[in-house]
């Protein structure tokens, strides 16, 4: 499945993954391995997006881009990666509809 930001696919994080946002900072719990992932200001501030209901890709972009100072090309590439890596470990869920 691609990120190119169709308006139909929404992202949600998968409700069976032990995420939690600790001191302003994302960490995730990869249960196979018993190891804790951290995340970046950013993509921390974008699962507290998706925790509030899902979202497109392109609403994401635009959050990004009202909190922090990043061009909005630079801004949709790195979303993309991100959410690509989150759903490729399960991570986030695709939906059609929030």
């Amino acid at each position: 499945m691609t990120t190119e930001t169709a308006t139909d696919v929404f992202y949600r994080p998968n409700r069976r993954v032990a995420a939690r946002i600790v001191d302003g900072q994302l960490i995730i719990l990869k249960p196979e391995t018993d190891e804790l992932l951290q995340f970046n200001e950013v993509a921390t501030f974008v699962w507290s997006c998706l925790e509030g209901g899902p979202q497109t890709a392109e609403q994401l972009v635009e959050h990004i881009l009202d909190e922090f100072e990043v061009e909005h090309a630079q801004a949709k590439l790195d979303l993309s990666e991100f959410l690509e890596q989150m759903l490729a470990h399960s991570h986030l869920e695709v939906c059609s509809k929030p």
